[in-house]
């Protein structure tokens, strides 16, 4: 069985996420702007700046800039918001259709090396997939980074789409649906990241008008998360999800050597109530990438644990930028 990717029913979108009117047209929308210059981001100059690296693809910070900024500001924490090459962001530089993933590399290390440029080492913080970028900008320029915070971070690719396909299969089951059972399916068949029959359960899955409410613990930080995404530049990019992660398998298959044992202090946050990023799956790789890594859980938070609490994911932010 196939469903149009597209064809999302928008009406139990808004019933099971109380979104606002311009929710409806969230999967649908993807609308560009008029090219401008690229600008370098405006650096202050202090020891306590920041790179915030959002999850995704086809994402980017604009919840994390609304939401998290003024606790960090009061906090005098300067921090830079990375957002993702896009076609909805043509003035932040180039897409890179045929090397997306490259383009995020080549965005972030960008932004990286011009805070860097101004300020020394900068502490970066990466949200589930983007510790893939992190740990290949440490391969490059580990001398320009500080501090690492990790939220959720997503090292196997695979585990984690398969955790949002047997999401969507229990939510298709409790309305009855037969894609739970192509799902299923479809999660026999597949061998590796990426590969066509998890590519097809994706686009199953991101149909489902109740995967969202998996991704937060509290309801109403889901509501003010997704209404930080009411402008077109803003709005998730699901070409970009598939584009990028095409790439991204390709270099997995290809064999990935990420540097280890690097003398730089690391915190990791997993969500207790997370269901894609699971602790028992990636700790292993965490604490073997990184053997000091400090480890936290936040308590009855799901996969976005620093907007379910972000007082708190604040106060552990500042705590481990005042160490030594």
């Amino acid at each position: 069985m196939k469903l149009d990717f597209w064809n999302v029913n928008v009406f139990n979108l808004s019933r099971h996420h109380q979104l606002k009117p311009w929710a409806l047209d969230l999967l649908k929308t993807h609308s560009t702007n008029p090219g401008r210059k690229f600008k370098k981001p405006a650096v202050v100059k202090s020891k306590k700046n920041i790179l915030f690296l959002h999850g995704g693809p086809g994402l980017n910070s604009s919840p994390e800039k609304k939401l998290l900024t003024p606790g960090f500001s009061k906090r005098e924490l300067h921090v830079h918001y990375w957002n993702e090459p896009s076609l909805l962001r043509p003035h932040e530089g180039p897409y890179l259709k045929d090397h997306p993933y490259t383009g995020w590399i080549r965005s972030a290390e960008k932004m990286l090396l011009a805070i860097a440029e101004e300020t020394g080492p900068v502490h970066m913080i990466g949200h589930s997939f983007a510790v893939n970028p992190i740990m290949d900008l440490l391969s490059k320029h580990s001398n320009l980074v500080s501090k690492i915070s990790l939220i959720a971070p997503g090292f196997d690719l695979h585990t984690c789409h398969r955790n949002i396909v047997q999401i969507a299969i229990k939510d298709y089951e409790e309305d009855t649906s037969i894609v739970a059972d192509e799902l299923r399916k479809l999660l026999t068949q597949t061998r590796y990241m990426f590969d066509p029959p998890m590519t097809e359960a994706l686009k199953l899955a991101l149909q489902d008008p109740k995967l969202l409410k998996h991704y937060w613990s509290r309801p109403e930080q889901m509501i003010a998360s997704l209404e930080t995404m009411q402008s077109s530049e803003m709005q998730p990019d699901f070409p970009a999800f598939f584009e990028v992660l095409t790439e991204m398998s390709v270099r997995i298959r290809a064999g990935i050597h990420y540097p280890k044992n690097l003398k730089i202090p690391v915190q990791v946050a997993f969500g207790s109530a997370d269901p894609v990023v699971l602790r028992n799956a990636e700790e292993p790789t965490v604490l073997d990438i990184f053997p000091t890594a400090e480890i936290k859980i936040f308590e009855n938070c799901s996969h976005y644990l620093h907007l379910d609490e972000p007082e708190k994911f604040i106060e552990w932010v500042e705590a481990f930028n005042k160490e030594k």
